[in-house]
């Protein structure tokens, strides 16, 4: 869901330009930024020019290994610009948004402390505490947010981040151990995710009674 590291954007002199695809989205074809629908979620300072992105003549500096060793926190990175076609992409995509437009810095990232790591995974990625609330779904979550693809992904990941900006830091902090500790409750005795969160057919059960 999330890469180890992120790739910054900034303005770069008129010279350095690259195809965005082959730099930091190998795995996913080349995009030209005639209306993008996700050119809102990248962070502030992609800016189009010419239907191209301007990328810094000089990469910045790869982490060093022990700062990528697992477990560390990762920093949210949106696979494309398009919207992708697997829903679970669709979604880490629109929380990786999300994510970056509530907290603009990520910060360096380290190892959980003591007591609050956990067993990764596509929706339990390792983030500070006050992302959890934004990085972190459920399988229902998951087929909820990718049953609203006809909603603009930019609106969808806005807000939530403004949802996100809406809650007290301490709040966001505090409330995010109940998660935490439900799920370290579910590591411990081999619980999968798909049998404690509430998916989407048994929505639909509840629904239909209401």
């Amino acid at each position: 869901m999330f890469s180890m590291s992120r790739a910054l954007i900034f303005d770069a002199p008129q010279g350095a330009r690259a195809d965005p695809a082959s730099l930091i989205f190998p795995s996913r074809p080349a995009i030209a930024l005639h209306s993008p629908p996700l050119l809102v979620l990248c962070a502030p300072e992609v800016k189009p020019q010419s239907n191209c992105l301007v990328f810094p003549s000089q990469p910045p500096a790869p982490c060093p290994p022990e700062i990528l060793s697992s477990p560390s926190f990762h920093v949210p990175r949106i696979s494309a610009l398009t919207p992708a076609s697997d829903d679970s992409v669709f979604v880490s995509d629109i929380a990786a948004a999300a994510l970056t437009r509530a907290f603009p810095s990520c910060g360096k990232p380290r190892r959980p402390k003591a007591g609050c790591a956990h067993n990764e995974s596509i929706l339990r990625p390792f983030v500070p505490a006050p992302m959890r609330a934004l990085a972190w779904q459920t399988p229902y979550g998951t087929s909820f947010l990718a049953s609203r693809r006809y909603l603009p992904a930019g609106d969808m990941a806005r807000v939530r981040a403004e949802i996100s900006n809406s809650l007290a830091k301490s709040s966001k902090s505090s409330y995010a151990a109940g998660p935490l500790r439900f799920t370290q409750y579910c590591d411990r005795n081999a619980i999968v995710k798909t049998g404690i969160c509430m998916h989407s057919s048994h929505s639909n059960k509840r629904d239909n009674k209401s």
